[in-house]
């Protein structure tokens, strides 16, 4: 996956946002003939400037895989030219969701803290949630989701969430989607990023425990663990391919 392809909000803006605003409301003024009308050669070039736009807007809306109907929105005087940054990733939504729905043969990854096995393997270290929340407290959350971000690419991110949610009893699976739903709300405050890592790591265990109890599951350390690392690799994964993500985050 090439820069472009990540970061696709910057693209549009750099290459189709910001050179037709730049024409509009900077250039195209100082060209606007007394009738209202743009001489011929600033016609022409205004006219590449909105075709340009136009292109890069349907490479966008592909790649996010909505519909092209939202080209339309650049109609829309000035707040129409922010839509295409503005509509949601359902290529990046259908991806996470397939690997909570079909997490299978996916190879072993490492996570952050603790190596993981194949659901056929033993784990050699026990996990024990009490020590690492211990060696979270004093710790951002938002500190966490750096060391993801900095020590695995979206491959292996991916590969690893995958892995995590296979670990997982059979009948909790079908329950993840909607568990990573309500803790990535939880993401839209810009202070739950500062808060300290144990705090939240209490949260998200809590939540766990519910949703594993729901279906008479004995909510052991191991699954509630990987709960918890499907939610943070989550917004690890989200936040790589958005730098605006990330600022907002404070990393």
């Amino acid at each position: 996956m090439n820069w472009f392809d990540r970061h696709l909000n910057w693209t549009y803006f750099l290459f189709g946002f910001l050179p037709l605003w730049t024409f509009t409301i900077v250039v195209g003024p100082a060209y606007l003939l007394p009738e209202g009308v743009y001489a011929g050669s600033e016609a022409f070039i205004g006219l590449i400037v909105f075709g340009l736009c136009i292109g890069i807007d349907v490479w966008v809306l592909r790649n996010k895989e909505r519909s092209l109907w939202w080209i339309a929105a650049l109609f829309v005087p000035i707040i129409g030219l922010f839509t295409p940054m503005l509509v949601g990733n359902e290529k990046d939504k259908r991806s996470r969701r397939s690997a909570i729905q079909h997490p299978a043969g996916v190879p072993v990854a490492p996570t952050a803290v603790h190596q993981q096995r194949a659901p056929n393997e033993q784990r050699t270290e026990a996990i024990d949630l009490r020590e690492l929340r211990r060696g979270y407290c004093g710790k951002r959350y938002a500190d966490l989701v750096k060391h993801h971000l900095e020590r695995q690419d979206q491959g292996k991110r991916m590969q690893a969430f995958k892995e995590m949610v296979a670990m997982l009893p059979e009948d909790v699976i079908p329950l993840v989607e909607d568990f990573v739903d309500r803790q990535n709300a939880n993401g839209c405050v810009q202070s739950f990023w500062q808060r300290d890592c144990a705090q939240v790591l209490d949260e998200i265990l809590e939540d766990a425990r519910t949703l594993v109890r729901s279906v008479d599951h004995r909510a052991d350390d191991e699954t509630l663990f990987n709960l918890f690392n499907i939610v943070t690799l989550n917004h690890a994964y989200s936040a790589a391919a958005q730098p605006e993500m990330r600022k907002f985050m404070g990393i």
